[in-house]
C-alpha cells in the first residue's frame, strides 16, 4: 500500500515539472514571435490618449442651445446630431427631466405634455465615444458627455386678426386688420380671396408682414366675404384662415330723391349708404343712361302729373373700373318713382282733398269732401309737414264740402252738407285753424259762394247765382246785398274788401267791377260782349291788380280803376300764389301738349312747366308756396 502510494506522488510531480516545461517553452516561442510582429510596421499599432477638443452640435429645429422653442400644436421637431471625432454612443432626450423617446431624427411634442408655464425644459443628453480602440473605450469606460438645454414653450396660435373695415379718403372700401403678435413666429404673407360657399377669388397677395390693409377696387356695394391666409416662415405654424363679411347699409328708397325740373324732366338724385364712390348705370323705361364716377343724378323725361301708378327704374352700382356696357353684372337696385304725397300717403277719397293757404300762421290747410273722419289738418308750408290734425271737427249729419282762408286774418269759413234731407247745409266761421272758436254761422244752400277778407266781412251767394250778401263777421250785421239786372252772375270780392265783381259767360261775355265803400257799389268799369269767362280774380299780394280772362286762349293782368293791361298772358289762368305772387297758368297749346306754366311775380319769364295728365283738374289745383297742388299729390317748382 506504502510502495503504491509513493509511486503515484513521483508521478504526479514529474507531470507537472512537464506542463511547467510546456509553458516555458510556449512563452519563450510567443516572445520570439511577438519580436518578430513589432517589427514589421504593418503590424505596430499605437494607442493614443483621447482627443481632448472633440466636439458636438446639436440642432432643434434650427434653434440654438440655450435658446427658447417655441410649439403651436402638437409638433414633430427636426434633430440632427453631429460629433467629431467619435461616434455619437448614446442619446436621451428629457422632458421636465421625464425622458422622452425621439425616432429617426424626429422628436415629437404635444402641448399637453408641458406644464404651460415658462419652466418647460428640455434636455438632451449625448454620449460621445473617444474613437481610439483602447481597451477601455471597448468597455465603454472612456467617452465624452454633453448636454443641451432648450426651454420650451407652447403658444397659442389661435389669433383673431380682428378684420375691419372703413372708407378710405379715396372714398373707396378698404379692409384692415391687426398684425399677429404669434411669440416666435415670423409672418410670411397674407393672401386673400373673394369667398363664397361654391369658389373663391384671389384678389392680392400682401409680403410685407407690416402691411395690414387692401383697398378693394372691385366692391362697389352689396354683401361680399373675403376669406384672409396668414402664412408663417418656416412652417412652423400651420396657415391660419380668417373671414370678414363687408357690413354695409340696405339700399333703400330712403337714399333715392327726385325733383321736377321746369325743362319737364326728372332729376333722380341718390347718395350711396356707405359713402362708396361708384360709376352708374340707370335704366328708365328701357333706356339706358351711363353716370360717370362722382356724379349721383341722372335726367329722365317726367311723367305727368299727377302720376297715378308707379314708375320703377333700375340703378346699377359699377367699381371705378368696371366696363359700363357690361353693367349687368353688377350689384342692382328697384326703386319706383311715385309722385310725392303730403299726409298719409294712402287716404281713401284723396281726390276729394281740398287744399288752400294760411298765409298768416305759414300753413297749408286741407280738407276732404263729402266724408267725415278726415277732418282738418295743417302743413308747413316748406316741406309740407303735417303739423297738427283735427278729425273730429265735423259729426254726423254733417259733412265738409268746400273751406276759404282768410288770408289777413286767418279766420276759415267751412261749408257743411249733409246727405239728410231734413238737414240744411250750413256756413260756419271760425277764428282759425284750430277751430277752437266758432264765431259765425249763416244759411246756405248745396253749392254756395262765399270768400272771406282781410277786413273780417264775409261774401255769401246762393247756388242759384241771383245775389249775394256780405256781413261783418265781428257784428253780424248784413252790410250790404246786391243783384244784377241781368239776371244770374258769378259774384267776387278783393282780398281787402274793396273791390267788387258781378261777371257772366253768357252772351259773350261781360263783366262789372265795383268799388265798395261805405257799403255802398260804385262802378268803375263794365263791359258786354267782353268775351271774358265769369271769374275775375283779384291779386291777393298787390292792391288794384286784377285778372280777366277771355274766351280768346289769354288773359290780361290790369290796374284798377283803369283796367290798364299790365301784361297780356296766351293761356288760361288758374291762380295766384297767395305766398309769393306767382302765377300758375294752362299753356297756351294746353289741349295738345297738356302744360302748365308758371310765372314770377315780376311777370317777367315763365319759370316752371309742367306736363299733366287725365287726373289735372285745373279747379282743384293750387300754387302755394311755391308748390304745385293736386288732392294730395304736389310737386316743388324750388324757385
Amino acid at each position: 500500500m506504502a510502495t503504491n502510494k509513493n509511486h503515484q506522488l513521483i508521478y504526479m510531480r514529474r507531470k507537472n515539472l512537464l506542463c511547467i516545461f510546456k509553458l516555458y517553452i510556449c512563452f519563450n516561442l510567443l516572445c520570439l514571435i511577438s519580436c518578430k510582429y513589432e517589427s514589421e510596421d504593418l503590424n505596430f499599432h499605437e494607442i493614443k490618449q483621447p482627443d481632448k477638443n472633440v466636439k458636438v452640435t446639436m440642432n432643434v429645429a434650427d434653434v440654438p442651445n440655450g435658446e427658447t422653442i417655441y410649439i403651436y400644436g402638437a409638433t414633430d421637431l427636426m434633430y440632427t446630431i453631429n460629433a467629431a471625432p467619435g461616434a455619437v454612443t448614446k442619446q436621451e432626450f428629457y422632458l421636465n427631466n421625464k425622458l422622452i423617446v425621439g425616432e429617426k431624427e424626429v422628436l415629437h411634442l404635444d402641448p399637453s405634455d408641458l406644464t404651460g408655464n415658462d419652466s418647460d425644459i428640455l434636455k438632451v443628453k449625448v454620449n460621445l465615444s473617444s474613437g481610439n480602440g483602447s481597451l477601455a473605450e471597448v468597455l465603454g469606460e472612456e467617452k465624452s458627455s454633453f448636454e443641451f438645454i432648450y426651454p420650451i414653450k407652447y403658444v397659442n396660435p389661435q389669433i383673431n386678426l380682428n378684420i375691419n373695415q372703413r372708407i378710405n379718403s379715396s372714398k373707396k372700401l378698404e379692409i384692415y386688420w391687426n398684425k399677429p403678435n404669434l411669440e416666435g413666429a415670423e409672418i410670411e404673407s397674407y393672401e386673400i380671396y373673394n369667398f363664397d360657399n361654391l369658389d373663391q377669388i384671389f384678389i392680392n397677395k400682401i409680403t410685407d408682414p407690416s402691411k395690414t390693409s387692401f383697398i378693394d377696387d372691385d366692391y362697389s356695394y352689396g354683401a361680399k366675404t373675403y376669406k384672409i391666409i396668414t402664412k408663417y416662415r418656416g412652417n412652423k405654424v400651420p396657415p391660419k384662415e380668417d373671414f370678414y363679411s363687408v357690413q354695409y347699409k340696405v339700399f333703400t328708397s330712403n337714399y333715392f330723391k327726385t325733383k321736377t325740373l321746369k325743362n319737364l324732366s326728372l332729376d333722380i338724385q341718390w347718395t350711396h349708404p356707405d359713402g362708396i364712390e361708384n360709376k352708374y348705370v340707370l335704366v328708365w323705361k328701357g333706356n339706358v343712361l351711363t353716370i360717370p364716377l362722382g356724379k349721383n343724378n341722372a335726367e329722365v323725361y317726367r311723367p305727368a302729373f299727377p302720376f297715378q301708378e308707379e314708375q320703377y327704374y333700375e340703378l346699377y352700382i359699377l367699381p371705378e373700373k368696371a366696363d359700363t356696357w357690361d353693367y349687368a353684372k353688377y350689384p342692382k337696385i328697384i326703386n319706383y318713382f311715385k309722385e310725392q304725397k303730403y299726409g298719409d300717403p294712402e287716404v281713401d277719397n284723396a281726390h276729394l282733398i281740398l287744399v288752400e293757404g294760411d298765409v298768416k300762421n305759414k300753413l297749408i290747410l286741407s280738407m276732404r269732401s263729402n266724408k267725415n273722419g278726415f277732418g282738418i289738418r295743417n302743413f308747413g308750408i316748406d316741406d309740407l309737414v303735417l303739423k297738427s290734425k283735427n278729425p273730429d271737427l265735423v259729426q254726423y249729419p254733417y259733412y265738409i264740402s268746400s273751406f276759404k282762408v282768410s288770408q289777413a286774418t286767418g279766420k276759415v269759413a267751412v261749408h257743411l252738407r249733409s246727405d239728410v234731407y231734413e238737414t240744411k247745409p250750413k256756413i260756419e266761421v271760425y277764428s282759425d285753424f284750430t277751430f277752437s272758436k266758432k264765431i259765425r254761422t249763416y244759411v246756405s244752400d248745396d253749392f254756395p259762394v262765399y270768400y272771406l277778407t282781410n277786413d273780417d266781412k264775409i261774401l255769401v251767394g246762393n247756388n242759384n247765382l241771383y245775389d249775394y250778401e256780405i256781413y261783418d263777421l265781428n257784428s253780424g250785421k248784413l252790410l250790404s246785398k246786391k243783384r244784377e239786372a241781368n239776371g244770374q252772375f258769378f259774384p267776387g270780392i278783393s282780398e281787402d274788401g274793396r273791390y267788387t265783381t258781378s261777371s257772366g259767360s253768357y252772351n259773350n261775355g261781360w263783366y262789372k267791377i265795383y268799388r265798395y265803400e261805405n257799403d255802398q257799389y260804385t262802378v268803375i268799369a263794365e263791359k258786354t260782349g267782353s268775351r271774358t269767362r265769369n271769374a275775375v280774380e283779384f291779386h291777393p299780394l298787390i292792391q288794384d291788380q286784377v285778372v280777366l280772362q277771355s274766351f280768346d286762349n289769354y288773359f290780361s293782368i290790369c290796374e284798377l280803376p283803369s283796367l290798364k293791361v299790365i301784361k297780356k298772358v296766351p293761356g288760361e289762368f288758374i291762380c295766384f300764389d297767395k305766398f309769393t305772387g306767382k302765377i300758375l297758368f294752362k299753356d297756351e297749346n294746353f289741349s295738345s301738349n297738356s302744360l302748365i306754366n308758371v310765372m314770377d311775380s315780376k311777370y317777367s319769364s315763365i319759370v316752371f312747366s309742367l306736363t299733366t295728365g287725365l287726373y289735372f283738374h285745373p279747379f282743384a289745383a293750387r300754387l302755394l308756396n311755391n308748390n304745385i297742388i293736386l288732392n294730395n299729390n304736389y310737386v316743388n317748382i324750388g324757385q
